[in-house]
């Protein structure tokens, strides 16, 4: 996908972050990440990350951070509402981020980029570079063992749902209006291993409200319920591997 592309639909990811499922996103990627994030003050890379709502967590507890973006109308939007002083902006495209000064950071944020790059392995392979021994990788991605389950539950349609689970060739429409990619958490997972990495955590981003009708899901009043239930529900494996997203918590071996 071009950078244009994304920069004429920052209205659409506006949207997005606004509504229930934008807004559970963020807080479930955010209570997936913060209980491993060091409590000194370390260099922090979030790459994808728009205009900054993690970033600036993170750069409230202390930590020195850059938000990187392909989009340069999106970093532009975030230098409007970020303190130069506390984050740093940077343009970045993963599918060529060998420039990565190695062994530079202690923590790396990338969600829901991989399924943009056109090799993942190497785009894991550039991050783990610039990680410090040690250091920590948060990755989210659009989970292919979810969409299935959508086909079946929400679309009403077992054809589609049982041609998506046989050959593992699925694909969702993202608010950028395009397809994109879904990936399958255990070849993740093999790919974070073979570029050194450990594996500390697997979460399921949004197991259920994916799976249920738009008139339940898109109700404020609903939102903290919902919150409640996919915190509870995110760390237990039988449903962490069907959510719609799927972060891993990894770390660069030592």
């Amino acid at each position: 996908m071009k950078s244009e592309q994304f920069d004429s639909t920052i209205e659409q990811w506006l949207t997005y972050q606004s509504s229930v499922r934008g807004r559970l996103r963020l807080a479930l990627l955010e209570r997936g990440l913060l209980p491993h994030i060091p409590k000194s003050p370390c260099d922090v890379l979030d790459v994808g990350g728009g205009l900054g709502e993690l970033a600036s967590v993170l750069a409230g507890m202390g930590h020195r951070v850059t938000l990187a973006d392909y989009s340069k109308d999106m970093l532009d939007r975030a230098r409007i509402r970020l303190d130069p002083s506390l984050i740093r902006l940077q343009h970045l495209d993963l599918a060529a981020a060998n420039n990565l000064p190695a062994d530079s950071l202690d923590v790396i944020i990338c969600h829901n980029v991989l399924e943009y790059v056109p090799d993942v392995w190497a785009a894991l392979h550039h991050l783990q570079m610039a990680l410090r021994p040690g250091g920590l990788l948060s990755v989210a991605f659009g989970n292919a063992r979810h969409m299935p389950l959508q086909a079946a539950i929400l679309h009403g349609d077992p054809s589609r749902a049982r041609r998506e689970l046989m050959t593992g060739n699925a694909e969702s429409r993202n608010i950028f209006g395009t397809q994109t990619k879904v990936l399958d958490p255990d070849t993740v997972l093999l790919l974070l291993h073979s570029c050194g990495f450990n594996s500390l955590q697997t979460n399921g981003i949004r197991c259920v409200s994916d799976l249920m009708s738009r008139s339940h899901t898109d109700i404020d009043a609903n939102y903290a319920a919902l919150l409640e239930l996919e915190s509870d529900l995110m760390t237990i494996p039988a449903y962490s591997f069907i959510g719609r997203f799927v972060q891993i918590i990894a770390q660069r071996h030592m």
